[in-house]
Parts: C-alpha cells; sequence; structure tokens
C-alpha cells in the first residue's frame, strides 16, 4: 500500500489535489488480498474546464468521460480498477466513488443495463460538476481579495508547504510579517465565507486551517 500512496502522492503533485480521482493497483495480482501492489497501476481523473469538450490523453490516466464506455468494451484495466482491494480514493470524491459507483461498474461489465448506465452517468456528471464548482469559489475569493490579503494567503500556503492544512498562531505572524490581526480576521472570514477552507480556533494552538484545495489556490495566487 505504501507503494501505491507514494505513486498517488505523486500524481496529486502533478496535477493536482481535485484533479485525481482514485488510482488502483494493476494486474491480475492485484485481485489477492495480501498481493504487494506495485507497477503498473491504473487512475481516473476529471477534465479542467478547457478539456470540457476535448478528451485530452494524460498518459495511462482514465478520463472519467470514458468510464462507461471503457466498462461496455471490457476495458482489461478498468477490470482490474473493479476487483482490486488495493485502491486510493481522493477523500474529496469519497462520497461518490463509493462501493455503489464501482457496483454500477461492475454490473456494466455484466450486462448493458439502461438504468445503471443512466444512474452512472449522473454520478460522473454531478462529480464533474461539483468539482467546477470548487474551483470558481476560489477564483472568486482571489478576484475580491485585497493584496494584503493575498499576502497573507501567500505565506500562508507557504508555511503550510503544499499541505491541505495546518496551524498559524495569529500573535506571532503579525509581528513576523508586520500585518495587523484584522487582516488576518478578514481573511479567514472570507475563506468560510467563500466555502473554499475550514478554519477552526484552537485556543494556545492557534487557528487551524483547512483548505479544499491549496495547489489550485496557490495556482491561482502565483
Amino acid at each position: 500500500m505504501n507503494n501505491l500512496q507514494e505513486q498517488y502522492n505523486k500524481l496529486i503533485k502533478e496535477y493536482g489535489e481535485d484533479r485525481i480521482v482514485w488510482i488502483a493497483a494493476a494486474g491480475h495480482s492485484a485481485y489477492e488480498q495480501d498481493s504487494i501492489p506495485g507497477e503498473p497501476v491504473t487512475a481516473c481523473y476529471l477534465p479542467t474546464e478547457d478539456e470540457l469538450y476535448n478528451i485530452t490523453p494524460h498518459n495511462d490516466l482514465i478520463d472519467i468521460r470514458n468510464i462507461i464506455s471503457l466498462a461496455l468494451e471490457k476495458n482489461n484495466s478498468l477490470l482490474d480498477t473493479i476487483l482490486t482491494p488495493h485502491k486510493i480514493v481522493n477523500p474529496k470524491y469519497s462520497q461518490y466513488i463509493n462501493n455503489e459507483f464501482f457496483t454500477y461498474l461492475k454490473l456494466i461489465f455484466l450486462d448493458n443495463d439502461e438504468v445503471v448506465i443512466k444512474k452512472l452517468k449522473n454520478l460522473i456528471k454531478n462529480l464533474i460538476q461539483i468539482n467546477f464548482e470548487s474551483n470558481s469559489k476560489e477564483q472568486e475569493l482571489v478576484n475580491i481579495l485585497t493584496k494584503t490579503e493575498l499576502k497573507v494567503l501567500e505565506l500562508i500556503i507557504k508555511d503550510f508547504k503544499n499541505s491541505n492544512e495546518g496551524d498559524i498562531k495569529v500573535s506571532q505572524a503579525t509581528e513576523q510579517y508586520n500585518i495587523s490581526t484584522s487582516v488576518f480576521r478578514t481573511l479567514f472570514y472570507k475563506l468560510k465565507e467563500y466555502g473554499v477552507a475550514t478554519v477552526d480556533s484552537r485556543g494556545v494552538k492557534g487557528t487551524h486551517i483547512t483548505f479544499n484545495n491549496i495547489t489550485n489556490l496557490k495556482t491561482l495566487i502565483d
């Protein structure tokens, strides 16, 4: 599993946390519960808005819009993904990519049930839409932040070192960066208001922030 986690982290770093939906061990050995997953792997990704009307291949990654057609074609890599116990689902999409999702895929492999195909199409459509809406909120947030608030956000992201969550002690940060406490408070309010992060006060430990997608925010700020 460690090797699979390493490859998952590598894909997340390369494509962004909102792009990778799942990654799974490939090959027939992956069917065994006690097997050790290794290369190769199969992974599924979500398209960007620019790719919405154009399917752009990304090496061995599977565009989620191709999932149903691959199932209908009895694609072996996709079958491996369904059967293997060795897979990692992006926590951001776990409520959509669950046992029900993979059960639908398995049923399509066995029988081209139009009802099941329709249900899976709706799940995929909702998944893509939610991803776009999330990115849109982050863009809106960046657009309305003041220069000082953007600077603070950039400093926080740098301090978190690409992790989606971390703690920040405002009293120390205000002295270190010579920025008023009110700027931090206003930024925290906007992060929550636009739904791009959860912000929790933890007393002496400071303020704990969990971003939905820190990679995307960093890209927008840069």
